[in-house]
C-alpha cells in the first residue's frame, strides 16, 4: 500500500525539485535569486497508467504476503496448514480489497471521514 502511496506522489508531484533545489541554492548562498517557482510545487494530472500500477503492487504484495503465510503455517504445522493459514489469509484478502476501495477513492478523500476532526 505504502509503495501505491508514493509512487502517486512521486507522478503527480515529480516537480517539486524545482523549487525545492531552487530554495536549498538560495539557502546555501550558490544563488542571490529568491524567487523560487512554486507554481511546479503541485499536482499534475495522474496519467493512465498510474491506478493500474498502483493495483498491480497491492496484487505483488498480496501474492508475496499469502506465500509467506502458507510457507510459515506449512513448517509450523505439516499436517493441518490450512488451519494456521487459513484466517491470516482472511485477513490479507480483507485488507487487500480495502486497499483497493482506497485507491478507487478520490485523492483528497483518501484517509479522511465527513466531519471528524473539523
Amino acid at each position: 500500500m505504502w509503495l501505491a502511496h508514493y509512487c502517486f506522489h512521486f507522478f503527480t508531484s515529480w516537480e517539486t525539485v524545482i523549487p525545492v533545489s531552487q530554495r536549498l541554492a538560495y539557502d546555501l548562498g550558490l544563488t542571490t535569486e529568491k524567487a523560487v517557482a512554486w507554481s511546479c510545487a503541485c499536482c499534475r494530472p495522474a496519467g493512465t497508467g498510474l491506478l493500474l500500477s498502483e493495483i498491480i503492487a497491492l496484487d505483488i504484495g498480496l501474492l508475496a504476503s499469502l506465500f509467506v503465510v502458507w510457507k510459515l503455517a506449512r513448517d509450523v504445522n505439516p499436517a493441518k496448514p490450512l488451519q494456521l493459514a487459513g484466517p491470516w489469509g482472511c485477513l490479507l484478502l480483507t485488507m487487500f480489497a480495502v486497499g483497493i476501495w482506497i485507491l478507487f477513492q478520490p485523492m483528497e478523500m483518501r484517509g479522511t471521514l465527513p466531519g471528524i476532526g473539523v
